[in-house]
């Protein structure tokens, strides 16, 4: 009879079968910030989290309504490290709100993002190829994820 497994382990063993883990030099974990995600750290200690485009996308719309300019700022701000001018797009934006609405849906995404940005993640990993939107093979492991729910 077979031993039960985790699931983090499982994700190891589809992982390696496509790539020799032990010559992996960097790992990233690419998914929506979610416990799952921050979770498989345990299995990949060395990875680190990206939070993925479309999350990221959807926070940064969700933070700038249609404000071109500011969504540029923002996306840039974010994309190059700089926490400071990414807060001050977002003061801008919440002093231009109209309605209390706005301001909690500026103040939300914003949130969002920022709990994405911690000292061990990262939104987008600078000078990476994920960066540059390049497919890569660290990208893998999200689809494994992904590819995996009925193994839970």
């Amino acid at each position: 009879m077979r031993r039960h497994i985790s699931f983090g382990e499982r994700v190891w063993e589809e992982a390696d079968k496509l790539y020799d883990l032990e010559k992996v030099e960097k790992i990233y974990l690419m998914g929506d910030g979610s416990a799952w995600i921050q979770s498989a750290k345990e299995v990949f200690p060395q990875a680190e989290f990206v939070l993925d485009r479309f999350h990221y996308m959807r926070y940064v719309r969700r933070a700038v309504g249609g404000a071109h300019k500011q969504g540029q700022l923002l996306k840039n701000a974010i994309r190059f490290g700089h926490i400071e001018k990414a807060e001050a797009v977002i003061r801008e934006l919440e002093k231009a709100a109209v309605t209390p609405s706005r301001k909690r849906r500026i103040l939300d995404a914003w949130k969002y993002i920022k709990n994405n940005w911690g000292s061990d993640k990262g939104l987008i990993p600078r000078n990476s190829e994920l960066q540059r939107g390049r497919p890569c093979k660290p990208c893998a492991l999200s689809q494994i994820k992904q590819s995996s729910h009925g193994l839970e």
